[in-house]
């Protein structure tokens, strides 16, 4: 069973195809507790997000990127055998995790850290995306002496999100050598991000944003920004940033398909630039030895900085009110889809509670399926 897109913007929960009886080396089945709704996931559903990997004529478009669950058979080689009912996090760039059993190859699992339940393990690209977008701030020098910056200052859009939050929690760490720039939408959000040791934080709709931000990022040297809204905002930060400034669009919030408002005198006279950022095409430049190292270090510090806010938990087939519930408050935490691997303790938790570390476990009976199918 699992959510399949069937027309765009449309979803139904129904049958999936069974998984090979004898896996393939390097391959992992894995039975699935819980997957995040994302941004992400919302346009991938509304055909406005293309997955990594074109889907092949013919095969159903599963929903879901990222998710956890619990393994319960190996192919062989790098997918270990003493893997077998451990609990992992897991990522599908062509989509697929919004399913009750997934083959995932070996190189795209990891065991959950000790501490770490299934459900708050469930979202990691955002904590990988949030190391990695770290390490390339911490390695930026000025764009104009090519000299190192100490500190480096990193403007944020959308820093209230969960990924902003990460990365302002990783730079107030003691040697980030960062400070960021928070810019938000509402005044209450500066409030709760300068808890989190944002001393910088900026309303774009206050008047004076324009000015307030043109001055800091000045007094500063910000000439790196990090913005997941697209839209015209991006164009919008440029124009306000010192000359050589790089804005690097790591999403797209706003359902405007292009970017407006870029300027091309900032690009040709100031050396200005835009580019964009894309989790799974960084992993596979970096190969496997250093993806594995920035998994380590996400792991590492999972219930820390990387931690998740939870909101609401709901099964697999109730996808449709978990996506109203998720585009109503999507700043209120993830909403997750739950699978038959979810323990049945965890569940009785709080969705934010930071509930035992999974252990292994015997195979779990499955969700009741909807009226007509089977599961």
């Amino acid at each position: 069973m699992g959510v399949v897109i069937d027309s765009p913007g449309h979803v139904v929960f129904r049958d999936l195809p069974a998984p090979p009886a004898q896996l393939e080396k390097g391959y992992y089945l894995v039975e699935m507790a819980a997957a995040p709704i994302n941004p992400s996931d919302l346009m991938y559903i509304e055909g406005r997000y293309p997955a990594s990997a074109p889907t092949a004529p013919g095969k159903l478009r599963v929903g879901g990127f990222e998710g956890t669950g619990i393994v319960r058979a190996a192919g062989g080689g790098d997918a270990k055998h003493s893997m077998v009912n451990h609990p992992v996090a897991l990522w599908i760039p062509e989509g697929g995790t919004w399913a009750h059993q997934v083959v995932v190859p070996a190189h795209l699992v990891m065991e959950l850290p000790k501490g770490v339940s299934l459900g708050l393990g469930s979202p990691w690209v955002n904590p990988l995306t949030a190391l990695a977008l770290v390490q390339k701030a911490q390695n930026h020098h000025d764009p104009m002496t090519g000299k190192s910056l100490k500190p480096v200052a990193v403007a944020l859009t959308a820093a209230a999100s969960s990924l902003g939050r990460m990365i302002i929690r990783l730079a107030a760490e003691k040697k980030s050598n960062l400070v960021v720039l928070g810019i938000v939408r509402k005044a209450e959000q500066c409030d709760q991000l300068r808890s989190l040791g944002c001393e910088h934080c900026f309303t774009t709709t206050d008047p004076a944003f324009d000015d307030q931000f043109r001055e800091a990022a000045a007094h500063l040297n910000c000439t790196l920004c990090y913005d997941c809204v697209g839209g015209s905002l991006p164009g919008r930060i440029l124009r306000l940033m010192p000359p050589g400034s790089t804005v690097v669009v790591y999403g797209s919030l706003d359902p405007q398909p292009t970017l407006d408002g870029l300027s091309p005198m900032d690009l040709l006279i100031h050396g200005k630039r835009i580019e964009g950022f894309h989790l799974h095409m960084f992993l596979e430049a970096i190969g496997k030895k250093d993806t594995a190292k920035l998994m380590t270090t996400a792991r590492d510090k999972w219930a820390g900085p990387l931690a998740t806010s939870i909101n609401k938990r709901l099964p697999m087939d109730q996808v449709s009110n978990a996506l109203e519930e998720y585009r109503r408050n999507m700043s209120a935490g993830k909403v997750l889809l739950t699978g038959p691997a979810m323990p049945p303790e965890e569940l009785r938790q709080p969705p934010s509670a930071e509930a035992p570390a999974a252990q292994s476990t015997a195979p779990t009976q499955a969700h009741t399926s909807q009226p007509g199918s089977s599961s």
